[in-house]
């Protein structure tokens, strides 16, 4: 298994706030599984975030 470092920042368009966040995770393959790498970051970082904003 390969681990795999990301980093995500999120700027919203109306008002100055951003948030950053870094993900890790492993996965089999060599190549990155970007609709699993975009669900995660949905999942558990930028929905939270734009809620709060919200």
């Amino acid at each position: 298994m390969t681990l795999y470092i990301a980093q995500f920042t999120a700027k919203h368009r109306l008002i100055q706030v951003e948030e950053n966040s870094v993900f890790m995770w492993r996965q089999e393959s060599g190549d990155i599984d970007n609709s699993m790498l975009a669900d995660k970051i949905k999942r558990e970082s930028s929905i939270h975030f734009f809620n709060m904003i919200g």
